[in-house]
């Protein structure tokens, strides 16, 4: 340490306070990260019941689904149902295979969300949309959308909830309502995700901007993001124009999950390890710092104004950065089956 010189002594009352002031400063930032990464909540929940806490500004809650069909609401979001409540036990037990992803509404009023399994069944809570299957209930309810195919890997509705997209790990799509069909990673000739370039495709994300239902991405687990009826590409090297499939990130084969910014200019990458991505106008507002985690990040959502975001893992705990409000988790609480999803209120 220098600066202790006879001439300087005098100063050494107020230097030794400056470093107690600053040491209390990084022992209470250690202590909130501690806090966020131990990912509390206030009390533990039976699997088939809901978690709601309250919070006082609209658009700061979320929702997380089970792959059992269970969900889970935090925040201002709503409990409109899970498939559980038509009485016939789990998605693996009805049906036979797993919840695999949902999607909120997107547009007021319909306020509620939609969950998809493994084999395209489509089971929507507080939205009258069904858009396409063969079986259900009316209002909400669970039906069957497609046929001999058993690896979806997420939805996206269209900007009026009036449709959404289905997506397969292969890169195929699945469009059903008012939703358009615009491509998939088969238009350009090059066969499945895997048979391109070697790794699955693993989310998807709607277009919020331009006319009617204008397009969506798709983003494989080692950042390959594919664009479709939207010009926006916000980081690789190479593809298409237009419609296209571009690498974004080099060395990195974990990417879990992606979600667009407001005006559609931007998205960011959310990884398995908890490291985020952004591209474009997406902005950066921090990541799980560089530990072993106890589960696997597997899904991330954006925060109203685009200004923050959630990541959640397959225990249900749940790590907020910028202006994302944590308003709990289900990381202390048994689930009877892992998380795969989370998704924000509108």
């Amino acid at each position: 340490m220098q600066g202790l010189s006879d001439s300087r002594r005098q100063h050494m009352g107020r230097g030794s306070v400056a470093v107690v002031v600053i040491a209390a400063m990084l022992l209470t930032t250690l202590l909130g990260l501690s806090l966020l990464l131990t990912k509390r909540v206030s009390s533990p929940l039976r699997p088939l019941v809901h978690a709601t806490n309250s919070v006082y500004t609209y658009g700061q809650g979320y929702v997380m689904a089970g792959s059992d069909g269970a969900v889970y609401s935090f925040g201002d979001a709503s409990f409109y149902g899970s498939v559980y409540t038509f009485g016939h036990g789990s998605a693996q037990s009805w049906w036979g295979y797993p919840i695999v992803g949902l999607a909120d509404a997107v547009n007021f009023p319909y306020n509620g969300y939609w969950l998809v399994s493994l084999n395209g069944v489509v089971c929507n809570f507080g939205v009258d949309t069904y858009a396409g299957g063969s079986w259900g209930y009316p209002g909400n309810g669970c039906w069957s959308t497609l046929t001999g195919v058993t690896d979806i890997v997420g939805i996206a509705p269209t900007k009026d909830d009036m449709g959404y997209w289905l997506i397969g790990a292969d890169g195929g799509v699945f469009a059903f309502g008012d939703a358009a069909f615009l491509g998939s990673v088969y238009t350009f000739g090059h066969g499945s995700a895997q048979s391109w370039w070697g790794y699955p495709i693993v989310g998807v994300a709607s277009s919020p901007i331009g006319s009617g239902n204008s397009g969506y991405w798709l983003v494989s687990s080692n950042g390959v993001v594919c664009n479709f009826g939207v010009d926006t590409y916000a980081g690789g090297s190479w593809g298409y124009p237009g419609n296209g499939c571009w690498t974004t990130i080099s060395g990195v084969t974990n990417v879990v999950g992606m979600g667009p910014t407001q005006d559609g200019q931007g998205y960011r990458l959310a990884g398995k390890d908890g490291g985020m991505f952004a591209f474009g106008d997406a902005g950066f507002y921090g990541s799980v710092p560089p530990v072993t985690l106890p589960v696997p990040i597997v899904s991330t959502a954006d925060s109203l104004d685009g200004n923050g975001y959630w990541m959640t893992g397959t225990d249900g705990g749940v790590v907020a950065y910028g202006d994302g409000y944590f308003a709990g988790g289900m990381a202390t609480t048994t689930l009877s089956g892992p998380i795969v999803g989370i998704t924000a209120t509108p």
